[in-house]
């Protein structure tokens, strides 16, 4: 059975010792909880040594846990409790680049000579002329120069996370090693940031342009047919070095359909953020698409494609709706109801793949805010008001902004109705603006979020084999609010209709009487119409 993974953003998930932060120790005293959920693994965000400059995925000490988050003991705690409940525990391993103040980029950048020079990526550069006219995803160039060396240093992120050297292989035996080391203490497996990074293409070519501005380059440095040889040289070398057993769930964000197969060659689950088309945006600038609503014509096909080309394998896409990246679902693309949160979970979570519930969605937690464009830390954010300052005013820049900055999925989850609503006894770390119903609500209600994610997850472990192995169809594609999908095996039919509107819509193909109805919300047999946000999940059985 596919696991059914809950991404803990421990920063904003429980803080025991009331220092604003989230801690090991918080999600040890919430484990019982996820475990009533019915969650099978955690995917925990990065907690080792960091400088913090993009909130831990710029990594100083993979071998040392940050000591805001706790210590190697507590740490110990959690996996123990985690076993305990039958939950696999799965860590952020950040593979693409360091921090700058890692040891191995102190040695390299100090000297030429360093054995670790070559762990990085260096080439023949002046102060005013990088190598090529790639764009970091942060801004600027993906070239800092080294004026020492007179060498500039690749960074696909910000100048502080330079980029490894995927062609070295004494850095991927480390890696190696740093992966063997924690599945000693007791880890199950990885998520891997950015997988579809690792391969460079070495020609370093810049892209042509009229002007001088850096340009975003993935052509040379996203899904190259390199990128999947490094992957399983990785996976092979770990396997090397442990005789534990493991699992890889790699984010490849820009990784396409026609990708998905050869990167499920070795992960065993793929992230892709390609899956969410959005109706385009009337400006072309960064972020806006984000709050654009989704296009659910064009969901749906590209959805299709990538389940057409993982359909053979073990594993498959990561069914997600938000993470610690993206703004949350039931604000970027529902209308921040109950009702609206559920259907959009219900969309995807009986396909083909690995469930992901990000921290808050089984509360339905819409986007926290800030309410001064000034609190945002996000760098993308000063690049989006930086390009937007001509066509939009500083109103339209805050709605924007609090719709689709990263940071608006980064508020503390609501336990209770304190005033830091049980996350702990001070102002949070980020200081974040939150709403929503807390978990001491939700329990209380048979109806709420909580418990519809409930429901689900018991019903996906209960037809586990159905969704693991059955054929999928999509139905009713040009429908601008339906999402229909059936699943097939044997002489069983699992199917799942979702109105992804505030408007009422009439079935064209309604149940039969031989359907079962398993989840019912705002459906009415007699009309056989799905009323906002409604969901119907039926079962037929043969016999």
């Amino acid at each position: 059975m596919s696991p059914i993974i809950y991404q803990v953003y421990l920063k904003s998930f429980q803080d025991s010792n009331n220092d604003g932060i989230g801690d090991l120790n918080g999600l040890l005293s919430r484990i019982d909880y996820l475990s009533s959920l019915g969650i099978t693994a955690i995917w925990l965000n990065p907690i080792f040594e960091s400088p913090d400059v993009d909130n831990g995925y710029d990594v100083s000490d993979y071998y040392h846990i940050d000591q805001k988050f706790g210590t190697l003991q507590d740490f110990q705690r959690v996996v123990a409790a985690c076993h305990a409940q039958g939950i696999s525990l799965y860590l952020d391993l950040v593979i693409n680049h360091t921090s700058d103040q890692h040891a191995w980029f102190k040695s390299a950048i100090a000297s030429k000579e360093s054995p670790y020079r070559d762990y990085y990526i260096w080439q023949d550069a002046t102060p005013d002329t990088p190598p090529t006219n790639w764009a970091s995803f942060f801004g600027g160039s993906t070239w800092a120069y080294d004026e020492t060396s007179q060498q500039s240093y690749f960074h696909l992120f910000a100048k502080e996370m330079p980029d490894l050297n995927w062609d070295n292989q004494a850095m991927v035996d480390e890696l190696a090693e740093i992966a063997a080391y924690w599945l000693a203490q007791g880890v199950d497996g990885f998520r891997l940031d950015a997988v579809s990074h690792l391969a460079k293409d070495r020609r370093f070519l810049s892209i042509a342009s009229q002007t001088n501005e850096p340009l975003i380059a993935e052509q040379y440095y996203a899904n190259l047919t390199k990128n999947f040889k490094h992957l399983q040289d990785f996976k092979q070398t770990i396997a090397a070095k442990t005789s534990l057993p493991f699992v890889l769930l790699g984010e490849a964000a820009s990784a396409q359909p026609e990708d998905t197969t050869a990167y499920l060659e070795t992960l065993d689950a793929l992230i892709t953020f390609g899956h969410f088309k959005t109706v385009p945006a009337p400006y072309n600038l960064p972020m806006v698409d984000n709050k654009q609503p989704l296009d659910l014509v064009a969901f749906k096909d590209t959805l299709a494609a990538y389940q057409a080309q993982s359909k053979n394998t073990t594993g498959g896409l990561g069914l997600y709706l938000s993470n610690h990246d993206h703004p949350r679902a039931v604000s970027r693309f529902g209308d921040g109801s109950a009702p609206s949160a559920k259907a959009l979970v219900a969309l995807q979570f009986f396909l083909h793949g690995w469930p992901i519930i990000y921290q808050g969605e089984e509360l339905g937690l819409p986007n926290a805010s800030h309410d001064q464009l000034s609190d945002y830390t996000d760098p993308s954010v000063a690049n989006f008001t930086a390009a937007a300052q001509q066509l939009l005013t500083l109103d339209e820049q805050l709605d924007i902004v609090q719709k689709t900055s990263k940071e608006a999925a980064r508020g503390t989850m609501h336990w209770d109705d304190s005033h830091f609503h049980g996350f702990s006894t001070v102002a949070p770390w980020n200081n974040l603006l939150t709403t929503g119903q807390s978990y001491a609500q939700q329990i209380e209600q048979q109806n709420s979020t909580f418990h519809f994610y409930r429901q689900l997850i018991a019903l996906r472990k209960e037809w586990s084999h159905l969704i693991a192995k059955g054929s999928t169809h999509f139905y009713d594609p040009l429908h601008p609010y339906l999402f229909f999908i059936s699943r097939h095996l044997d002489m069983q039919t699992f199917a799942v209709r979702v109105n992804l509107s505030s408007e009422t819509i009439t079935l064209s193909q309604p149940p039969t009487i031989e359907e079962k109805h398993l989840i019912a919300e705002a459906y009415n047999p007699n009309s056989q119409q799905l009323g906002p946000y409604g969901i119907l999940i039926t079962l037929k059985e043969e016999h």
